[in-house]
């Protein structure tokens, strides 16, 4: 048997929200083939999401090892560095992607503009961010959008931060979850929080850790969007991990 099928298998499954079904698939994947690289990246993904960053770091550090020229596992380690508040090592990651493809892929503008900013590099980051405000039109973009908008305004950007999204909300559709994440952004947390209910696997695993959606943590509508989405548990273990970290940086606020 193939690895690859298995490890197929456990992303569907996971995209779908059913992560204990996944976490066997991609047991299965990798007792087959240990040396797959994508079923480490994806599985690292799962990890995450489930509150288990440590172990989800040791996975995607596998997978780079055995496939060190990918650079989407390069952005996405940087984002779950980013995640644990270690913004040095996420810049020099996705740093690392930029060498390998400097033109063309947003989210690595993204994800740099937003380590720099978490370093209190702001005007570097908005330079950066200029790089997917100029660009509307590319794909991928995954969360790019909202990332910017928060680098703006947290660089004391306000109306470009608005302008931007201004261009961008009228191109996704009205349940899109990408709409929240643009809301938080702009600090517009109340309207936010009900697009959570439409968020992808991986758009749950952003809002557990990252401080854009810091904003709705407190809000009493919260608990019933979380248990509605079968989370509760998973977020309550992602915040308490958090809440042990110490902050990298005063930046971070």
């Amino acid at each position: 048997a193939m690895a690859e099928p298995y490890a197929t298998m456990g992303a569907v499954l996971y995209n779908e929200g059913k992560f204990a079904e996944s976490e066997e698939q991609f047991q299965k994947a990798i007792r087959l083939n240990p040396n797959y690289a994508w079923a480490h990246h994806w599985r690292s993904h799962l990890l995450i999401t489930r509150g288990r960053p440590e172990a989800s770091l040791e996975s995607f550090e596998r997978a780079l090892a055995l496939d060190p020229l990918s650079v989407i596992s390069l952005v996405i380690y940087s984002t779950h560095l980013y995640e644990m508040r270690r913004y040095a090592e996420a810049l020099e990651m996705v740093e690392r992607a930029l060498v390998l493809r400097p033109k063309g892929f947003v989210p690595l503008h993204s994800q740099r503009a937003l380590c720099l900013s978490a370093l209190g590099r702001h005007e570097e980051a908005v330079a950066e961010a200029a790089h997917v405000t100029a660009d509307p039109a590319s794909n991928p973009r995954w969360w790019s959008d909202a990332y910017v908008i928060y680098v703006l305004r947290r660089a004391g950007r306000q109306a470009e931060a608005e302008r931007h999204a201004g261009r961008i909300m009228p191109t996704l559709s009205p349940q899109n979850n990408l709409r929240g994440f643009a809301l938080a952004a702009l600090d517009r947390h109340a309207e936010a929080l009900p697009y959570l209910e439409h968020t992808i696997s991986s758009g749950i695993a952003r809002f557990f850790y990252q401080p854009l959606w810091d904003g709705v943590r407190a809000d009493p509508r919260l608990p019933a969007v979380l248990a509605k989405l079968n989370i509760t548990e998973e977020y309550a273990l992602a915040r308490q991990l958090l809440e042990r970290l110490p902050r990298a940086s005063a930046a971070n606020k």
